[in-house]
């Protein structure tokens, strides 16, 4: 009977992993996210009951702990299994001679983009990966500390949205760059742009007038957004704005005092979030607080009463 279990379990994994290998031809992201999801749900059965899997974890627990080692690591970095070989790969105390031979590996992506990452690996290894025709790669190389300029700004013109938005993420993303992608067809590049920390007042300043909603939501909730936005955004005629201006502690006082006048006219009302947003705004006013905490909605009077300025 046991044997029998385990030979339906490695019949169903063998199907599972010839599917993952046509998905990947065709969805490189959709490839890994099953395979993900296939270890996640089988390894809590396989990892209690077979002593093989028991070894192949306490390879992949071994490969990522920084104090294993580097004895150790160099006979990981050819073990067969790709997420052993991949743990090394990101591993911060892998040494750099053993990062370059892991770069060679270059049928196996998963090991690539973990390397990508290494803030270890140096910038010549980092512009080779920065070609490499898998998108998760390139996307590792982006996020990586150490990526050159001139690399974020071949990114920046990269075919595939992912890219785009990993580069605005990027710690050494420049004005320069921000600036270009502001202008990008797509709204989506064009919204991550405006929720940037490092986006600057002039940037959110043009994406404030954008015509997408989406993007103009995200500047009345940036962080960096000025006073002077704020105002002219809460003249939005769509609720989503408002209620991320109402929620901004830039937004001028009497901004969120007019704000807070918007009455709700049915239990999902949009307005209500408004006055919510407001209510839970470090900045509003304590007699506007005072007012909200006559509201017959009990979710706004409890955000009165946990706001610094309220009334005591």
């Amino acid at each position: 009977m046991e044997n029998r279990k385990w030979l339906i379990i490695s019949v169903i994994l063998i199907l599972l992993s010839v599917v993952i290998r046509h998905n990947r031809k065709q969805s490189e992201r959709k490839s890994a996210s099953i395979k993900a999801e296939m270890v996640e749900a089988f390894s809590p059965f396989i990892r209690h009951n077979d002593p093989k899997s028991l070894a192949l974890y306490a390879r992949r627990d071994t490969a990522e702990n920084p104090n294993t080692p580097i004895e150790r690591l160099e006979e990981l970095a050819k073990d067969d299994d790709e997420w052993v070989r991949s743990n090394v790969a990101k591993n911060l105390s892998t040494p750099l001679e053993l990062l370059n031979e892991l770069a060679k590996d270059r049928s196996d992506d998963w090991v690539l983009r973990a390397l990508a990452q290494n803030p270890n690996i140096s910038v010549e290894i980092i512009k080779k990966l920065a070609k490499n025709e898998n998108y998760s790669v390139r996307s590792g190389a982006v996020k990586n500390i150490n990526t050159p300029l001139e690399i974020l700004e071949e990114f920046a013109m990269d075919s595939r949205i992912d890219i785009k938005k990993s580069v605005i993420g990027s710690p050494n993303v420049t004005t320069a760059i921000l600036n270009q992608l502001a202008n990008d067809e797509n709204s989506e590049i064009r919204y991550s742009v405006a929720k940037s920390p490092k986006t600057p007042i002039d940037i959110l300043t043009q994406l404030a007038s954008d015509v997408d909603y989406y993007v103009r939501a995200s500047v009345a909730k940036n962080p960096n957004t000025s006073s002077e936005i704020l105002k002219g955004l809460a003249k939005d005629s769509v609720s989503r704005v408002l209620i991320d201006v109402a929620g901004n502690p830039n937004t001028p006082k009497e901004i969120l005092s007019e704000l807070a006048k918007k009455e709700s006219k049915r239990k999902y009302d949009l307005n209500k979030s408004i006055q919510l947003a407001v209510a839970r705004n470090p900045n509003t006013p304590a007699e506007t607080l005072k007012t909200l905490a006559k509201n017959g909605d009990k979710e706004i009077r409890f955000a009165v009463k946990n706001n610094p300025n309220a009334p005591k």
